[in-house]
């Protein structure tokens, strides 16, 4: 297949991982690094535009500071049942604007997430204490604007594995070896 092709199928499941239920991309691996440290956590698929990922999540959490200092990340997407792996490269930004229609969207208990009266990562003595305000949060968004990619499809006879970078708006790939 042209490698041409290959990267709109890429782009296009990416899509689907965003508006299609269960789909294995929903959920995503987040790398960040900070103080020669790596971190990574599972968050939330939420939008997909321009080779901008969007992700919600609490300002408060570690992975903000780590990402105020330094912007690069990972995000790695699985596919168990189709064998595919897409690794995205780029830089995270931090929105701390208020997005009411997107926060009128959500659901009360999702709204839970981002309006903990502590931070998270912070101690409690039991599951039932935590508590919430009512009327403040600390919702954010992270827009990751990737600038690589790293497909692979294990299969046989052969895996299939290529890369691509964007360079002056515009993607250049081609086939690696696995």
């Amino acid at each position: 297949m042209p490698i041409e092709t290959l990267l709109e199928q890429i782009l296009e499941y990416l899509k689907e991982g965003k508006s299609t239920p269960k789909h294995p991309f929903r959920y995503v691996t987040l790398a960040t690094s900070a103080n020669n440290e790596v971190f990574q956590r599972m968050v939330v698929f939420r939008k997909i535009e321009n080779n901008t990922i969007t992700i919600y999540t609490d300002s408060r959490t570690p992975k903000v500071k780590q990402i105020q200092e330094n912007s690069k990340a990972s995000l790695l997407f699985w596919d168990y049942k189709r064998m595919t792996q897409i690794q995205l490269k780029g830089k995270i930004t931090i929105d701390l604007e208020n997005d009411h229609s997107i926060w009128n969207g959500l659901s009360e208990k999702a709204k839970e997430d981002y309006t903990a009266r502590k931070t998270p990562g912070s101690n409690m003595l039991h599951e039932e204490d935590i508590q919430f305000f009512q009327d403040q949060n600390f919702f954010c968004k992270l827009h990751f604007h990737f600038t690589e990619i790293d497909y692979l499809q294990i299969g046989r006879p052969s895996h299939c594995r290529a890369k691509f970078v964007l360079t002056d708006n515009t993607w250049k790939g081609s086939y690696v070896i696995p």
